[in-house]
């Protein structure tokens, strides 16, 4: 589970309805053998503050894993390269007091969507936050994004989404 998704699998578990997979737990532990979590955004859900359902409240020890996005759009990379990419993935990592535990890569869905502008028929990728996909792995020795090569087959994926979906 330490190699990245592939972008046909991410796509798969985001758009289907009926993949369950449990939300980020507050304080991850590989102990569980469960590395990938799906969650649906709520419009209007305050990110930064006492809002935020992630934040701890002493139910899980001193604080909740601090899930630490880094880059944003500038670091994303969509997914499969060419023309039609299916995701875009951005990455992170979770720390907790202060350190980093482990990394992750978030995907999220994304759309062509056709705009007219000076008489010309314009096609823009949108990308679509309302459901986002987290694979959590160990963290790298070295710095910088995995390469594009890092990825393992497709089937073996499936098998492992297989074994963890309910």
């Amino acid at each position: 589970m330490s190699k990245p998704l592939p972008p046909q699998v991410a796509a798969q578990l985001l758009a289907e309805p009926y993949t369950v997979l449990e939300s980020r737990p507050l304080r991850f532990s590989a102990e569980h053998g469960v590395f990938l979590f799906k969650e649906d955004t709520v419009p209007g859900m305050v990110v930064r503050g006492k809002q935020h359902p992630r934040r701890g409240d002493g139910y899980c020890g001193d604080r909740a894993d601090r899930w630490h996005n880094s880059g944003g759009v500038r670091g994303a990379r969509d997914m499969p390269a060419g023309d039609r990419p299916l995701v875009r993935r951005r990455y992170g990592s979770v720390v907790r007091n202060g350190e980093i535990q482990w990394r992750y890569h978030e995907y999220s869905l994304l759309r062509s969507k056709s705009r007219y502008e000076g008489g010309e028929t314009l096609v823009e990728l949108v990308e679509y936050r309302s459901k986002l996909l987290f694979h959590v792995m160990p963290r790298r020795a070295g710095r910088g994004r995995p390469a594009k090569n890092e990825e393992v087959s497709v089937s073996h994926w499936h098998r492992y989404v297989r074994s963890v979906i309910r």
